[in-house]
């Protein structure tokens, strides 16, 4: 009898993970959130004054951590142009991570970027980071992805198929 419970219990399990399995598939989005850390901030050369007003800035191996739907870590290459009469800024970049998506496994997702946010009065410092990065290449157990990722501070949300 304890046999043919444990079977019976083997069986749920397989069928269980099927299941879920086929409703991943069927409804073919993969959505994530999670939360980001800065790992380092990357070097640059000093930003560039355009005028009174504009400052270009670029960095390269800016390595971020990602926690959640998405395991790993990424690193970007960026610019941005900062408006210090509006307090605003604007760029764009690459951003790579490398890690694991939760049910799909390892591999890297390449995306393109758009960021935007504030900037502090006297326009020394950023205020508030927003970013949206579509995937343009990926590679391993998620290079038949595509999709996109919204960021918002620390934390980003978004999905895959």
């Amino acid at each position: 009898m304890t046999k043919m419970v444990a079977s019976l219990a083997a069986i749920a399990a397989c069928a269980l993970v099927v299941a879920q399995t086929a409703g991943t598939a069927s409804s073919g989005t993969i959505e994530l959130s999670g939360v980001t850390t800065t790992l380092d901030p990357g070097t640059g050369p000093p930003c560039v004054l355009h005028g009174p007003y504009l400052i270009s800035c670029d960095s390269t191996g800016f390595i971020t951590g990602f926690s959640g739907t998405l395991v790993g870590s990424s690193n970007t290459t960026s610019g941005i142009l900062i408006n210090c009469k509006t307090g605003r800024y604007d760029g764009g970049g690459t951003e790579v991570f490398t890690g694991s998506v939760t049910g799909v496994g390892p591999g890297t997702l390449t995306l393109r970027l758009h960021v935007s946010g504030g900037v502090t009065a006297d326009c020394s410092g950023l205020t508030s980071f927003s970013a949206r990065g579509v995937v343009v290449a990926a590679t391993g157990d998620l290079a038949a992805l595509n999709g996109a990722l919204s960021f918002e501070g620390s934390s980003y949300t978004g999905s895959l198929h």
